[in-house]
């Protein structure tokens, strides 16, 4: 009989330029923004069928007990967050690495109103948090970032070094910036090299 062997996992995109410690001007405070590879995260796309918006907001709202996000937002609960990515469309993310566990928990929550894929291994997700991350953003993209503008809980989606991300500000200082993972690594170097005269740090 053939041992069991362990699920394969996605190699990271940034594994040849990923170089753990402290970069760039590192100040008495320590670094000014701390990056992390989110890969612990499942992501699943899902957009409403025939029966409409309005009956996926209901089996979203019975089935998983989140309310089915507006444009440019999020919900979240249970160890699952949507996150809002366009017209009729919405992102599901889970911290859970499984995911097949996720593509049958939205398969079951949201039914015939539903059409969901897994986008685990074609999306990267790529952590941002620190005292300074909110100045480097300011450098990196378009959007503003202010606080009030950008509260906790918002999504866009915007443009890096010509590239199209998500970003998300999920606390008060920590955004995740979900892109496609062909482009990952370029917009890895993007932002660090924006970030370098904070300083930043790679664990």
């Amino acid at each position: 009989m053939p041992e069991a062997t362990e699920p394969l996992t996605a190699a990271s995109p940034l594994a040849a330029v990923w170089e753990p410690g402290e970069h760039g001007r590192i100040g008495p405070q320590g670094p000014g923004v701390t990056f992390t590879e989110r890969r612990d995260l499942t992501l699943a796309s899902f957009q409403a069928r025939r029966a409409g918006v309005e009956a996926l907001a209901g089996a979203a709202s019975e089935n998983l007990g989140l309310a089915l996000p507006g444009p440019n937002d999020s919900t979240a609960g249970d160890g699952l967050s949507l996150i809002w990515v366009g017209l009729d469309r919405w992102l599901a993310v889970a911290a859970d690495t499984n995911g097949p566990a996720l593509l049958q928990r939205l398969g079951e929550a949201l039914g015939e109103t539903a059409a969901v894929a897994d986008q685990s291994h074609g999306e990267y997700v790529l952590q941002l948090e620190g005292p300074q991350v909110r100045d480097v953003l300011m450098r990196a993209t378009p959007v503003d970032v202010h606080p009030t503008a950008f509260p906790v809980g918002r999504v866009v989606s915007t443009v890096m070094n010509h590239t199209s991300v998500q970003l998300w500000r999920t606390q008060a200082e920590r955004y995740l910036v979900v892109v496609h993972r062909g482009f990952a690594r370029d917009l890895f170097k993007f932002l660090t090299t924006m970030s370098r005269d904070v300083g930043y740090r790679l664990p």
